[in-house]
């Protein structure tokens, strides 16, 4: 099956899931952890691109980025080769770290990066990670933690979350944790789930630009 094409409009939104090889543990303790966001950050002030919202899972980690006149690769390629030769040194191992390919998914509506932020903030309530508002609240490996405590870790875009939510940061980040609790408690986001599933999945469909884009393809000049 041919690869899925890449969508690489200046400033458009990419919701970014990369995966390890065979599902393989990624982080083998926090300073693993640690040292992804730390390339992490070096990696998105380099390309000058706005990091959303991020999730660091136990095989897989989420991204939401805005990029600017450079492809999604600049900033996704140097990442992983950064972090394989980090993992692979420490763990004395040889071999690939990720699957081949990232899976992205781009949106140039603004209507869905609050849904966007909130299915990647969420993804350790999924996981069973992290029970309560106030876990996830607490919880460092994802950005959620960074907007409540308006501590942007040197790469995301805090500001511009939540002056998507309110005029004051006090205001902002209630209305924000607000909305985050409620896509605990119901299915708001079923089928943001599902077009987003479809493309983590590698699934390609030239006749559902859901496959390829979320929002209107049209405005993104994409033949279907």
């Amino acid at each position: 099956m041919p690869r899925k094409a890449r969508i690489n409009h200046p400033g458009l939104t990419h919701h970014i899931m990369a995966r390890t090889f065979s599902d393989m543990l990624l982080f083998g303790d926090d300073a693993d952890r640690s040292q992804y966001v730390s390339l992490l950050s070096k990696r998105v002030n380099e390309t000058g691109f706005l990091c959303y919202a991020w999730a660091l899972m136990n095989t897989h980690v989420h991204l939401l980025v805005r990029t600017t006149e450079l492809p999604l690769w600049r900033l996704m390629k140097p990442l992983q080769c950064d972090y394989a030769h980090y993992f692979n040194r420490k763990y004395d191992r040889r071999g690939p770290v990720f699957c081949d390919r990232y899976k992205s998914i781009a949106t140039q509506d603004q209507s869905y990066l609050e849904r966007l932020i909130r299915y990647i903030h969420l993804n350790p309530v999924r996981a069973g990670v992290c029970k309560t508002i106030g876990q996830l609240d607490r919880y460092q490996w994802i950005g959620h933690r960074g907007i409540m405590e308006n501590d942007p870790r040197g790469f995301q875009g805090i500001r511009q979350v939540l002056r998507r939510f309110g005029t004051t940061t006090t205001d902002a980040q209630s209305k924000y944790r607000e909305f985050i609790q409620a896509g605990m408690a119901t299915n708001l986001d079923d089928d943001l789930l599902t077009v987003v599933r479809a493309s983590n999945q590698g699934q390609r469909d030239r006749n559902s630009s859901g496959h390829w884009v979320i929002g209107d393809a049209v405005v993104l000049d994409i033949p279907l």
